[in-house]
């Protein structure tokens, strides 16, 4: 009886895949120069002159489109700073814990040497 061979198509081939040492990410700086390579301006700027032209021409969506951009941008900022005092509000409460339970041992250590 023939049997007939499968041909294997997986596993590693020579000079497939990224090179060693490359990365799959985007360099935000290598982007932001090429934004200011190809317009002569940086990217903020460009930002909001976009935004003063779409505002200029009265394109409602667009501009809408715009300012939930910038409100995104601005709540999440508010959120990240009422998270950083959270933090700090932890630490204090752990301060104020450590020094009550710190007086609650000396005040048990005075009990027994009565």
């Amino acid at each position: 009886m023939n049997t007939i061979e499968k041909k294997k198509n997986g596993g590693a081939r020579a000079g497939a895949g990224r090179p060693k040492g490359s990365t799959n990410k985007l360099n935000i700086t290598d982007l932001l120069d090429e934004v200011q390579k190809q317009t002569g301006l940086p990217l903020g700027q460009l930002m909001v002159e976009n935004y003063v032209a779409a505002r200029n021409g009265e394109d409602k969506n667009l501009l809408q489109r715009y300012d939930q951009m910038f409100l995104n941008k601005f709540v999440a900022d508010k959120q990240e700073i009422e998270i950083i005092e959270s933090e700090d509000v932890l630490e204090s409460k752990k301060l104020i814990f450590a020094e009550a339970i710190a007086a609650i041992a000396n005040g048990l250590r005075n009990e027994e040497n009565k």
